[in-house]
């Protein structure tokens, strides 16, 4: 079974990255394949990603 979460927002700045992150972290705590889909041109979640050992996509 898949889950989708997304986080939307237009507005800039108000912590969709750092969300999307944080509950990627907590669900691969628990042993579920996680991946993180970040339409943002920033790095930052990619460099998190390698860290969690997470599948991400830009």
């Amino acid at each position: 079974m898949a889950v989708l979460i997304g986080i939307v927002s237009q507005k800039g700045g108000v912590g969709k990255s750092m969300l999307s992150r944080l509950l990627a972290t907590e669900y691969a705590r628990v042993n579920w394949s996680v991946l993180i889909a970040d339409m943002d041109n920033s790095v930052l979640s990619h460099m998190f990603s390698k860290t969690l050992k997470l599948v991400f996509f830009v």
